[in-house]
């Protein structure tokens, strides 16, 4: 506060230690307006001691907002968006704009001009390309079946903001009730003839062990704000969707992407909303059990027995289903982290872990993790690891979901990799890994790759603001630290190119040294809901370079289809290589279920000048000119273990500000450095070396040539950031 209304002052340091004598030191740059300022590449947050925290690093463009993601068996991700109406000019990103014979248009010809609705991201190359649809698709539920095939189901009406739903005029057709699969070996769509009973806007999905899939809840339109009180059954083969009412969606009113898993050893469907839960039977979709009630007045009054605070809806929470071990019976136990309590965009965010063991008997019950966050976060996303170890990442500080374009209802962008293991002893579950210098709201993905990388995806379309900004279409991804620090990875040599039947054993071949094994289920995220993610750890013994594992006992502990493997070093996993589980024998959805194949035509592909390569290279942007940044650096001592509040490590003559850049990249002790284009003085400076310090740098004053805010600040005390 004293340095912002101090004249000259730029930045700050502060002492926290020191009780009486001077705390705070007010600072500024050279005034010289020849003078340019610059930071070291990877300022923490970004990329600081990537061994222990992390690496974060923007791996290419997605071609559109990613609101919905699928991790495909090629490993490449489906990526799914609403249509980006509201901008000036179209997405040139993602555009497909040739017309194909469409018996349902007016005119016969049926023109796309919105290849922004679905992609295909390549993480190893940063290359996207646009897949092509011809009805609105934002707002679906999307799922990956046994053979590999994408199963979506729902989306929109609304196709451009003059109202138009069908026909050349919107450019889209209506999505509502539409089913549809996703084919990655031929990257082609097609549409399921028989529609769902009834309209559907942010459903969820999920499969059952007999290869039907449940559509649960959504909204009749993304408008009208009414749910749908009820289920129904897509059976492929079948003429029609049966529909069978939702006790849970009835009761507490909230529709949008409900959490829904498979409960392992029995097959039934746990679905969570809001702040409550319901058991619905596999055979006939109808409830077994129901969050219990308890009357705390003797018989006046009855309240339901559910969790604190709200956890979906527009409160969600980042949500997981915790690593099931082969060792501990198959339990299965679901994890909410955060969430919310109002519909202010006020609200601080909930930073409690609850949980729920699903396997357990009824009455099921709610626990409470003794270790809470180390900040409040709504609309986070939850991704298991090949080690068991659970990442929260994007959302909010404040807020809840929703908001207008230009004006969404979540603020403070909860930028920090949080790492919770739940294996830890209580007081060490959470820790602080690197962060992200993209604020991500509700509408955001997170999705774990073969090779062991974290990508995060998306944001709020409400944070686009015409004129001034862009949809946010980068894709970054996290290099967590076990794949960082020097430890060896094994390799996967071999693994069954056949089907793997249920209680089987079977051999994977590998080199290196091996600890562990871990099954994944590749991810299926939609606007912070996880609808397929799960990870198990297999019985293994070692031999010889063969380990032989133990495939689960039957499919409701992991689903008929595809499946990644890793085999673990410590935390340290492999990169996984691709398995497939299946019934003796083998059973896949049968393959005559009548769909429509969307015409087909040479779609553009992006281009993107890319070096292909699985090892992520650092981006280094010079923090000039770019207002409103703000980021992080943790403590650290300089050589001589002393604390000096700002100094000049050394100076240097630089030709240009190119090699005075290059000079505090490489050199030692550089947090900083100052180039005077006219004396061709390059100065290297650091700030602040001390655990309990803080370097806080003020925006534009007059004469400076750093623009902008970036905040540093002590990681240690994440709170205070």
């Amino acid at each position: 506060s004293q340095c912002d209304t101090t004249a000259n002052c730029q930045f700050v340091i502060y002492d926290s230690t020191i009780p009486t004598a001077v705390q705070c030191w007010m600072k500024f740059f050279d005034q010289d307006p020849a003078t340019t300022i610059g930071f070291r590449q990877n300022v923490r947050p970004m990329n600081y001691n990537p061994e222990k925290l992390g690496r974060v690093d923007v791996i290419g463009n997605s071609g559109l907002v990613c609101m919905v993601a699928n991790l495909l068996p090629n490993g490449r991700v489906l990526c799914t968006s609403a249509p980006e109406y509201v901008r000036t000019g179209r997405n040139f990103d993602n555009i497909i704009d040739l017309p194909f014979a469409d018996p349902e248009a007016m005119n016969g010809i049926h023109e796309v001009h919105n290849g922004e609705l679905a992609s295909v991201f390549d993480p190893l190359t940063g290359i996207h390309s646009p897949s092509a649809l011809n009805d609105n698709i934002n707002g679906h539920g999307a799922i990956l079946t046994a053979d590999g095939r994408v199963f979506s189901a729902g989306g929109d009406s609304r196709s451009n903001p003059s109202g138009f739903t069908t026909g050349p005029e919107g450019g889209l057709f209506n999505g509502l009730r539409r089913q549809r699969y996703y084919d990655f070996k031929t990257d082609r769509w097609s549409y399921v003839n028989q529609s769902m009973a009834v309209t559907r806007w942010t459903p969820s999905i999920a499969r059952l062990v007999n290869g039907s899939l449940v559509i649960i809840g959504g909204m009749t339109t993304q408008t009208s704000y009414v749910p749908n009180r009820n289920i129904e059954f897509f059976n492929p083969g079948f003429p029609k969707n049966s529909l069978v009412p939702s006790d849970i969606i009835d009761q507490t009113g909230t529709p949008e992407y409900p959490k829904a898993t498979v409960i392992p050893l029995s097959g039934d469907v746990y679905i969570f909303c809001g702040n409550s839960f319901s058991v619905i039977s596999k055979e006939t979709g109808l409830s077994v059990e129901n969050t219990p009630w308890y009357s705390p007045d003797n018989g006046v009054t009855w309240k339901p027995r559910a969790a604190t605070g709200r956890r979906s809806g527009n409160h969600i929470g980042g949500n997981c289903l915790l690593p099931i071990h082969a060792r501990r019976g198959y339990l299965g136990e679901v994890a909410f982290f955060g969430g919310g309590n109002l519909d202010d965009v006020n609200q601080t965010a909930r930073n409690d872990v609850a949980r729920m063991v699903i396997t357990a008997p009824a009455p099921k019950q709610w626990t409470y993790d003794t270790d809470r966050m180390p900040y409040g976060r709504v609309a986070s996303d939850c991704t298991l690891q090949p080690n068991g170890k659970i990442l929260i990442t994007n959302g909010a500080r404040l807020g809840f979901s929703g908001g207008f374009v230009g004006s969404p209802n979540m603020a403070a962008a909860a930028l920090d990799i949080f790492l919770y293991d739940p294996e830890a002893a209580p007081g060490r579950k959470f820790s602080v890994l690197a962060n992200s210098a993209i604020q991500r709201f509700y509408h955001s993905t997170s999705m774990l790759i073969p090779d062991g990388r974290t990508l995060l995806m998306g944001t709020d379309q409400a944070t686009f603001v015409v004129g001034t900004s862009a949809y946010e279409h980068r894709v970054e991804a996290f290099s967590p630290p076990w794949l960082l620090d020097g430890t060896p990875r094994p390799i996967i040599t071999r693994v069954p190119e056949s089907m793997i039947f249920y209680g089987t054993s079977f051999e994977v071949s590998f080199q290196g040294r091996v600890t562990g094994v871990s099954i994944m289920t590749p991810g299926a995220g939609a606007s912070v809901t996880e609808m397929s993610q799960r990870l198990l750890f297999p019985d293994f013994t070692l031999s010889n370079g063969i380990v032989t594992v133990v495939a689960p006992p039957e499919a409701s502990v992991l689903l008929q289809g595809y499946h990644m493997i890793f085999l673990l070093n410590g935390d340290t996993p492999s990169e996984a290589q691709w398995i497939r589980l299946g019934d003796r024998p083998a059973i896949n959805e049968p393959s005559n279920q009548p769909t429509t194949v969307v015409p087909t035509f040479a779609a553009p592909t992006t281009t993107v000048t890319s070096s292909p390569s699985s090892t992520p290279t650092n981006i280094y942007q010079r923090w000039l000119r770019l207002p409103g940044r703000s980021f992080v650096t943790p403590p650290f001592l300089n050589e001589e273990n002393v604390y000096t509040p700002t100094s000049t490590v050394a100076s240097y003559v630089a030709a240009t500000i190119d090699q005075c850049e290059s000079i505090c990249q490489t050199g030692p002790g550089c947090d900083f450095y100052t180039y005077n284009s006219q004396s061709s003085e390059c100065d290297i400076k650091f700030t602040d070396k001390s655990a309990n310090m803080s370097t806080i740098f003020k925006g534009q004053t007059s004469g400076s040539r750093l623009i902008g805010e970036l905040r540093f600040a002590n990681v240690i005390n994440a709170n205070a950031i």
